[in-house]
């Protein structure tokens, strides 16, 4: 399911925390299927959820990009999720309707932050940024934690071997 486009109803997630997205930026960018997980029966939320960190972890530690998904419930098994990514170090898109048939979003985004501290940005990462070709090419980046943008949904975070899990500021905690 290649170029799944992304609309107006986004969720973001931005590994640097010292720099801000062009959120609109990334409307039109098409996001690339990763992966496709369903629970299987029994598997409760936390173990799903660290079943998908597996498959965030090493799809972005082989590609050097953010993947992401909704927490999506009903349909075959209790949870599913659909990972994509914009192919960005930065940024991850994924439209709340993006997700498994028969399924309906939840209000948690999964997604992942690559753990190199240095990034070199590529052009669409600038593009993000809101950036010109003129200027820093690389940016220093505190990939471990929740990014300002993160924020703007709950969910979870699979950075520098942890799961992270936040509904908001001040409330994050470890997955054990």
């Amino acid at each position: 399911m290649k170029g799944i486009v992304i609309a107006a109803a986004l969720a973001f997630s931005a590994s640097a925390s010292a720099h801000d997205l062009d959120v609109t930026a990334t409307q039109g960018i098409p996001a690339s299927f990763v992966a496709d997980l369903e629970s299987v029966e029994g598997e409760g939320k936390t173990a799903f959820v660290k079943r998908i960190a597996e498959v965030a972890k090493e799809y972005t530690r082989e590609n050097g990009h953010e993947v992401c998904g909704w927490i999506a419930y009903g349909g075959h098994s209790a949870f599913s999720v659909r990972l994509v990514t914009l192919g960005s170090q930065i940024a991850c898109g994924a439209a709340k309707g993006v997700v498994i048939d028969g399924y309906s979003a939840g209000n948690e985004l999964i997604h992942s932050h690559p753990e190199k501290r240095v990034l070199r940005l590529t052009a669409l990462d600038r593009k993000l940024r809101g950036r010109t070709q003129v200027g820093a090419n690389t940016e220093s980046a505190d990939n471990c934690r929740f990014s300002n943008t993160d924020y703007a949904n709950p969910g979870y975070l699979v950075a520098c071997g942890k799961i992270l899990h936040q509904n908001g500021r001040g409330t994050e905690t470890q997955i054990d």
